[in-house]
């Protein structure tokens, strides 16, 4: 089963912004990653139901799995992902 949370860090000292760390860990082989994204962002995203890549277009694919898999609460690491594809293909 998937562990998926976040961690609120402290304001940042040169701009008057929070921001928070979005922890995912895979369902197969438990690896954890986190991404760290602007708090007023995430919260926007998360209620809005836009696109991920539209809320966050500077980040890389593999990031954005990363708040995909915490929000849905499942998660595939890339390796894992790539290991399916590899089976499927």
């Amino acid at each position: 089963m998937s562990s998926s949370h976040t961690q609120l860090n402290h304001q940042t000292k040169w701009m008057n912004t929070w921001s928070v760390d979005v922890f995912a860990t895979c369902d197969t082989c438990g690896d954890e990653k986190f991404v760290n994204v602007d708090l007023a962002t995430w919260q926007s995203w998360m209620n809005e139901g836009t696109n991920v890549q539209d809320a966050f277009p500077d980040m890389t694919p593999a990031n954005r799995e990363v708040l995909i898999g915490n929000k849905a609460g499942w998660h595939l690491c890339n390796v894992c992902w790539a290991d399916l594809e590899e089976m499927e293909g």
